[in-house]
């Protein structure tokens, strides 16, 4: 959090000519905003495709079926005034319903998806589905290109640097991973987005000089921390978090502050500015989700979601009312003299967790890409029993578990980035140390959080770290480029985002699926998540089509129009009508997650080899399979 340079004044030349460098810098600002078309139509061109042609797990249950879905449900409590039945999930996912639920206006007999519904048969209106989705997920992918364009200007602000803020917005809005997520009707797709809002608008908020900009900051941060909780409560780690980044603020800042006479003022500032932001994001929680205002039983049950919570959250207001009393009885006395005892950690605690996040990414990057795992930590998948065994796994295991999945979806470009600007901090201090150590220590948070949950966190668990590894890939752009004259530094942006589209285009149009090429091919960090379905029925149209097909995941029956039955039901089924099954379409995820109905086709269904196959990514573990039933031939 750079502070603004001060105004020089003209300088002149030998010949009296006027080196004026306003207008110079306000044509750059101009230039650079321009090159952000680049990025924001590579977005835009990428997740506008195959937006309709796909579904994932619990999709449907958020958009209309049978069944009234969670986003209609939403509304309908709204204009009925039925302020309880606007809990509509456990996630809670209000966001969903406010930005998703927009196409609501367009979409017409919402339940004419289902053509008929025969037992365990179902048929589809293809049509039908694909429509829904377009309505659907086109505001999320619009919202959060918008957010993109917020990232840019905010990063601008904060750090007063063009490039930097063109290269950290533009590798976040160009993610493979996070422009897959914004194709899809979930909480997530809202989670990252409005999370970093919120960290970036609290950050500025500190940095702000002018009262009117600190007064819009704060409320910005508030509204974007709600929005964050609205989505999953998963955000309430950034309740203790944003705490720490104000004393941070203070610590670091503190000599500055002091000279300037100033530190008082900024304490007093501060600790109300963050009990304000806690404050607005629980109301704006309770004002969008009225169920929590009639009902503080359901609001408390959000808030204590984490075990402990409550204790932290005490310790949290206890620290800051300390500070504000420090500053307001005793003009700071108390703050200030333990930060100048505790100066030394200013130079030794970045240089720590740097050289921490360093050698914690190049363990996993080596373990897990050379393929030879020599730190020996259990590889399991997503079956029965594969919690217990990350349960019993030591702490040092855990983490490299835990970062896997991220490590390997960056792409290779912003992974290098991002580590090289770690290396470089450890030995010599970045221009933005202050803001590159509070952007890092949201990775301890994170870890730390989930591993004392016991949860392995997988891409989309780990979503809200992405803008915060990309950003500090885009400091990590400024800080290789910065001693170089702007001519080579756009050849080089040029290159980065050359092969960020490469990235994008190797994967697509499956970007929620992205892996890098230095995880081997035979490991797998994703499985299809509805990817595949609609590819594989192309297939069987284009064999003739078929009555009856056979499904072990979410994701391709909404997109067949004749009967249709999915998962475990198979075990229901009569003997003969699973003869007259025509295709089986199954995947890695399927099969494992659905023996009862694998076994029941098995043992009534001639399969032979699949006669049709996608390896997403070329990975093995990551199959959807086509059957055709021999029985019938």
């Amino acid at each position: 959090m750079k502070k603004q340079a001060s105004k020089k004044t003209p300088i002149k030349s030998v010949e009296g000519e006027v080196q004026n460098e306003a207008p110079k810098k306000e044509k750059s600002r101009r230039y650079i905003l321009l090159l952000f078309v680049i990025p924001i139509s590579i977005y835009f061109y990428f997740a506008l495709q195959h937006l309709t042609q796909f579904e994932t797990a619990d999709e449907h249950l958020w958009i209309s079926n049978l069944y009234t879905g969670r986003i209609q449900q939403y509304w309908n409590a709204i204009n009925q005034k039925d302020w309880p039945e606007t809990k509509i999930n456990d996630k809670p996912g209000v966001t969903l319903a406010l930005i998703s639920g927009i196409g609501m206006r367009w979409e017409s007999n919402v339940q004419n998806k289902i053509v008929d519904k025969e037992n365990l048969f179902t048929v589809y209106n293809p049509e039908k589905t694909q429509e829904t989705y377009r309505l659907y997920r086109l505001p999320i992918v619009i919202a959060n290109g918008i957010m993109g364009l917020f990232f840019f200007l905010a990063l601008w602000r904060l750090t007063r640097k063009h490039w930097l803020s063109l290269a950290a917005a533009g590798l976040i809005v160009v993610s493979p991973t996070l422009i897959g997520i914004s194709q899809i009707i979930n909480p997530d797709a809202f989670l990252w987005t409005f999370s970093f809002a919120a960290i970036l608008s609290f950050m500025l908020f500190l940095q702000d000089r002018k009262w009117w900009a600190s007064i819009i900051d704060c409320l910005l941060a508030a509204i974007f921390l709600g929005l964050a909780f609205l989505s999953k409560y998963v955000a309430l780690v950034f309740f203790p978090f944003f705490l720490a980044m104000m004393l941070w603020y203070l610590f670091y800042n503190r000599d500055e502050l002091v000279e300037s006479g100033v530190f008082r003022k900024k304490a007093i500032f501060a600790s109300i500015g963050y009990s304000l932001v806690i404050a607005g994001a629980v109301g704006t929680f309770a004002l969008l989700m009225p169920a929590a205002l009639v009902d503080n039983k359901t609001l408390l049950k959000f808030l204590f979601r984490f075990a402990q919570m409550k204790e932290i959250l005490i310790i949290c207001g206890a620290i800051d009312a300390f500070v504000l009393l420090d500053a307001v009885l005793i003009k700071s006395w108390i703050v200030k003299f333990l930060s100048k005892q505790l100066r030394f950690l200013r130079l030794i605690l970045p240089k720590i967790f740097y050289a921490g996040m360093f050698i914690w990414f190049t363990l996993v990057l080596l373990n897990w890409g050379t393929d030879r795992n020599f730190l020996d930590v259990p590889i399991f998948s997503m079956v029965k029993g594969s919690d217990e065994i990350f349960k019993h796994a030591n702490l040092f295991q855990k983490m490299i578990l835990e970062s896997k999945a991220l490590v390997f979806s960056l792409t290779p470009i912003a992974l290098f980035l991002m580590l090289f600007l770690w290396a470089k901090s450890i030995v010599r201090k970045s221009h933005f140390d202050d803001l590159v150590f509070l952007l890092t220590t949201v990775f301890f948070v994170f870890y730390f959080a989930v591993i004392q949950q016991k949860l392995l966190v997988n891409i989309r668990y780990s979503i809200v770290l992405y803008p915060i590894a990309f950003s500090l890939a885009g400091i990590g752009f400024y800080e290789l480029t910065k001693s170089l004259k702007h001519r080579y530094v756009l050849p080089l942006f040029l290159i980065v985002f050359a092969a960020s589209i490469y990235s994008i285009w190797q994967i697509k149009p499956f970007y929620f699926n992205y892996t890098n090429d230095i995880l081997p091919k035979n490991i797998s960090i994703a499985d299809s998540w509805g990817y595949g379905g609609y590819e594989a029925l192309q297939y069987i149209k284009a064999q003739g089509g078929a009555d009856k097909i056979y499904s072990d995941y979410y994701g391709i029956c909404q997109f067949f129009d004749g009967k249709c039955v999915t998962e475990g039901q198979t075990k229901w089924m009569k003997h003969q009508d699973v003869m007259n099954i025509d295709y089986v379409v199954t995947s890695f995820d399927g099969v494992k997650k659905n023996t009862p109905g694998i076994n029941a086709i098995d043992d009534d269904f001639d399969k032979g080899d699949p006669v049709w196959e996608l390896d997403i990514d070329g990975r093995p573990n990551n199959f959807i399979k086509v059957y055709k039933n021999n029985f019938q031939d």
